[in-house]
């Protein structure tokens, strides 16, 4: 029986050398290239945490994608002009702005007009005419939506309803609402795709008005403008060294960037000012500074609208810090902010590449030295900002950090220690019982792993890391001559459409694409991707990335289909009949399940000509 198990051991160190090359990235090598991955070297890349859903944890309410008609609304705050001061209406136009902030279309149109609304209250010297302008401004928002913080492509054209006489309307305007109007000449040529022509008209706001609350986003547009002009003729992602042209559109665009962060230290579009320079630190490859910029966008409080961009940008710029950390620098940043810290952990721990740009695959044991490495660093550096994680939610999220690197770096009994904690603190994190679990299977005490692995998945039946905490509890299952319960793990994790398949039968029924979307499994949606990351690529939009996904791996659970496919062949094939026999009585083993392992089982019994326990 011992020599039966050595040999499953083997075929499965087999069957990931052969899988596993198969993926390869859009940055470089082909699937060729990719190295060939044991599965002592597989199971070192661990499950991980998106930094977007290390955030949802910490109660981080970014925007929603819902869109909000508010037009009914503005237009009463314009009809209580006329008993009321402007003073006395800007409560009710920032809760407005709040609400517009928290259900933020991709457009951000409502928030642009609001802004244009209490810039209006606070700016007019005529009650009668900020009245008749916000009236104007509603009925005519349409040709005016997605301007000004927008978002919009270059290429999207003027509406048709776009006012051919707005240059007119502020030639007559007089006093403080023709900034106002100014603002619209150049926020309308903006909406048809110049980015150039519109310029005047903001620096004309800026220059004749300085005082004016319009001159504010008239400085920020401006910027935005000298934005477009940095990235004039390449995509949002360039290989390519910039060259002195873009070098000094960037440096330009920075200028208006602190500019307006200097004369607005607590102004309206901080936050996104950030982003915008942290887009410029980006382009420029000073992905430290990058982070610096994305990190206090998204600390910025009552900005739920730029949380989302931010952590996305967050964990990109991490991914390429983390390959070449510069000096103390970038771990003493990390660890100043302790979601950072956490979500920093998790990319490294969860990494199959230490460079995901370089355009080459990186080997499994060069990964392993450069994580060995790392997370001693941001755990010596988080102990010195020990006293931001003094929180009750971040003391057992701090132990667990200061374990992984323990675990990581071999030292299972110093992580065994860290976390010895009672049971009830133990169950109350689903980090703790993680890293717990892995040192207990790192240390070759497969009974205590699997107790943690299942109490994990009993306390958090949603965790994230569920998939690859499943296969790692099934690994355990099996060192323990358990094979039977692990296979029933491990099929768990399959898509319902395999559920009475073979697993080679479920692979020839369907296109790779189709089978990672297939059913409901565990997997099958969290964990159909390759783990390795698919290049640099940007989401359209706000709705086209959720929170809970990583934005530089397509998978970091810990676990793929292949994988588990590949472990269950070898389970059917291989693993002692006696211990696979008992998945008959399993109550999560189905009765397709049992058919398909009753016919195995037969099998195996004929070929070795034991007909009496066949029938």
């Amino acid at each position: 029986m011992e020599v039966i198990r050595r040999l499953t051991f083997r075929l499965l160190i087999a069957g990931f050398a052969v899988f596993l090359p198969q993926y390869a990235r859009a940055t470089g090598g082909d699937a060729m290239d990719t190295p060939a991955v044991t599965i002592g070297e597989s199971l070192d890349f661990l499950p991980g945490k998106s930094l977007g859903e290390i955030f949802l944890e910490t109660d981080a309410k970014p925007a929603d994608d819902e869109t909000t008609d508010l037009a009914a609304e503005i237009l009463k705050i314009g009809a209580r002009l006329s008993n009321e001061a402007p003073a006395q209406l800007l409560p009710a136009v920032d809760d407005l702005l709040a609400r517009a902030r928290q259900h933020y279309s991709s457009k951000g149109d409502w928030c642009n007009l609001l802004h244009d609304v209490r810039d209006v209250l606070v700016g007019s010297s005529s009650r009668k005419a900020a009245a008749d302008y916000i009236k104007w401004r509603v009925e005519n928002r349409q040709q005016f939506f997605a301007i000004s913080a927008g978002e919009n492509s270059a290429d999207d054209p003027a509406p048709p309803s776009a006012d051919p006489d707005l240059e007119g309307r502020m030639a007559k305007a007089s006093g403080p609402l023709k900034a106002h109007w100014m603002y619209l000449c150049g926020a309308q040529t903006y909406r048809s795709g110049d980015r150039e022509a519109c310029r005047k008209w903001f620096q004309r706001v800026v220059k004749e008005f300085p005082n004016h609350p319009r001159a504010e986003i008239a400085l920020f547009m401006d910027a935005r403008c000298a934005f477009s002009e940095s990235r004039k003729g390449v995509d949002d992602y360039d290989p390519a060294p910039p060259d002195a042209g873009r070098l000094d559109a960037q440096k330009r665009a920075a200028s208006l960037f602190e500019r307006y962060r200097k004369q607005y230290p607590k102004g309206r579009f901080v936050a996104d000012a950030l982003g915008w320079l942290g887009a410029l630190m980006f382009d420029a490859g000073r992905y430290l500074d990058a982070l610096d910029c994305y990190i206090a966008q998204a600390e910025t409080p009552g900005h739920p609208e730029t949380l989302k961009s931010a952590i996305f940008m967050c964990e990109r710029s991490l991914a390429s810090v983390s390959a070449q950390p510069d000096g103390e620098a970038a771990f003493a940043l990390i660890a100043r902010h302790p979601r950072i810290a956490m979500g920093f952990t998790y990319l490294v721990l969860s990494a199959r590449e230490a460079d995901n740009y370089d355009g080459k695959f990186d080997r499994p044991a060069d990964v392993k030295k450069w994580r060995h490495a790392v997370l001693p660093r941001i755990a010596a550096a988080v102990t010195r900002q020990k006293d931001r994680y003094k929180s009750g939610d971040w003391q057992p999220r701090y132990l667990a950090l200061l374990a992984q690197a323990a675990s990581a770096s071999g030292n299972q009994e110093q992580a065994l220690q860290i976390t010895n904690l009672t049971p009830a603190d133990l169950a109350r994190s689903d980090d703790l019982l993680l890293v717990r679990a892995i040192a207990f299977q790192r240390a070759g005490k497969a009974v205590d792993a699997i107790a943690t692995y299942r109490q994990l998945l009993a306390n958090f039946p949603n965790a994230p890391t569920r998939p690859g905490v499943r296969l790692r509890l099934a690994f355990a299952l099996q060192d323990n001559h358990e094979a039977g319960a692990a296979l029933v793990e491990l099929t768990g994790l399959l898509p319902k459409s395999e559920a009475s398949t073979d697993p080679a039968e479920g692979q020839e029924e369907k296109s790779g694409e189709d089978r990672e979307s297939a059913g409901s499994g565990d997997v099958a949606e969290a964990a159909g991707g390759s783990p390795y990351t698919s290049g640099p690529s940007f989401p359209l939009d706000q709705s086209n990335w959720s929170l809970k996904e990583s934005a530089v791996y397509p998978n970091i659970t810990g676990a793929n289909l292949e994988q588990v496919r590949v472990a269950i062949d070898t389970l059917l094939n291989f693993a002692p009949l006696t211990e696979l026999a008992t998945a008959l009585s399993a109550a999560d083993f189905d009765e397709a399940r049992r058919t398909k392992l009753r016919a195995t089982l037969a099998e195996r019994y004929l070929a070795q000509e034991n007909f009496g326990e066949a029938k």
